[in-house]
């Protein structure tokens, strides 16, 4: 909903991000964290949204969520740079077979 709190909490006094981690719904806590939702925020058993997750990666990418993006970044611009190259090559190639 637009306008709500990003770390509005529920009766359980947990926040999406609780939630997203305790389901290892990925791409609902990068969304969470990259709109600003704080992972030091306790729910009512004392649990960061970390601690909700048996999941490593889940913990990694909450926890590190700014090295997660910025990796993330560097293996996109990678991709980005291997598909200018083939498509250069596939270029020539088809220079020099004369299409």
């Amino acid at each position: 909903k637009a306008g709500a709190d990003i770390d509005g909490k529920t009766n359980s006094n947990e926040t999406a991000l609780h939630k997203a981690a305790r389901w290892n719904r990925r791409e609902i806590a990068i969304a969470l964290l990259k709109r600003g939702a704080k992972i030091e925020i306790k729910n009512g058993d004392g649990n960061k949204a970390a601690d909700m997750t048996t999941e490593q990666w889940m913990k990694d990418i909450i926890n590190n969520y700014d090295e997660y993006v910025s990796n993330e970044k560097i293996k996109n611009e990678k991709m980005i740079a291997a598909k200018l190259e083939l498509e250069q090559k596939l270029a020539e190639r088809k220079k020099d077979f004369g299409y």
